[in-house]
């Protein structure tokens, strides 16, 4: 029976550590992603450190809130713990609004590296470049034809130079119209949901930070019904103490008096002669 308890106590303490790592490893996630956002809108180093404190201090009071929230419920301060849950709330909005963004940045970059990279951007930036050059060239051309007074032939210059322009301006909304061909699996995902992305998104951001919520949630009530028990378990020590101190004053009672009974006997029975002696009795019974 106590090996089949010391082997529950085990496995339940490494439930609990396995948990507290998870929740651990997921609220970094958080905390890396609201930095990476609160650090964006800073300009210098000291904004960005700033920016950086405030972000990470937090996402730690968020996930320490949880667990007073849930301390202050079983203590019945009910109004403190509805306003640690609200605050929570606001905090866990921001949070996710941060992961989400993290990994809408993380998109935008990846996207564009792969539709950098193909032959279709490739070539149309290419033509855009030569787009150019020739606009170029018939602005200098018309404006040297203006020098020597043929103004004719440099509006004729100025008109193609328009052209040209106007292809250019439609060669880059098709160069920004050009999407990357997915490249891994997360791309091909979000090439499926389209503009709905974001939706995506929210729901991965959503995961990180309601998984580490409930693991500390967990932790915070799992460990007052752990106190509950291991008091429990005191109790029970101490009670059995008592009884087996209880049993073994009771059996000292109980052989004293039948030793006495044993030596008055023996004194009546004329063991120790007709004048019995202390130290005769005291030899005999040691």
């Amino acid at each position: 029976m106590n090996l089949q308890l010391g082997s529950n106590k085990k496995e339940l303490t490494f439930k609990y550590r396995l948990v507290l790592a998870v929740g651990c490893c997921l609220a970094l996630v958080s905390m890396a992603a609201e930095v990476q956002l609160f650090v964006s809108y800073a300009i210098s180093l000291p904004d960005k450190v700033f920016a950086g404190i405030t972000a990470l201090a937090l996402v730690v009071c968020q996930f320490i809130f949880v667990g007073l929230a849930v301390d202050m419920l079983r203590q019945k301060h009910f109004f403190l713990s509805a306003v640690l849950a609200l605050v929570t709330a606001v905090l866990f909005i921001i949070s996710v609004s941060g992961t989400a963004a993290f990994f809408e940045s993380r998109f935008a970059s990846i996207h564009q590296a792969s539709r950098a990279q193909s032959d279709v951007y490739q070539l149309q930036l290419k033509l855009i470049e030569d787009l150019t050059q020739q606009e170029e060239i018939y602005k200098s051309n018309a404006l040297a034809l203006k020098k020597v007074d043929k103004v004719t032939r440099a509006g004729l210059q100025l008109d193609r130079s328009v052209q040209v322009s106007n292809k250019r301006s439609e060669a880059l909304l098709k160069l920004e119209s050009i999407e990357g061909a997915p490249t891994n699996a997360g791309s091909a995902l979000v090439a499926l949901m389209g503009e709905y992305r974001w939706l995506v998104w929210y729901v991965l951001a959503g995961l990180v930070d309601v998984c580490a919520l409930l693991c500390f949630s967990v932790l915070a009530v799992s460990k007052q019904a752990l106190q509950t028990v291991q008091k429990q378990n005191t109790q029970t020590q101490n009670t059995k103490k008592q009884h087996k101190q209880t049993c073994s004053v009771q059996t000292k009672q109980t052989g004293k008096t039948e030793l006495s009974e044993k030596i008055k006997q023996d004194i009546i029975g004329g063991v120790f002669g007709d004048s019995p002696g202390v130290r005769r009795g005291m030899e005999a019974f040691n």
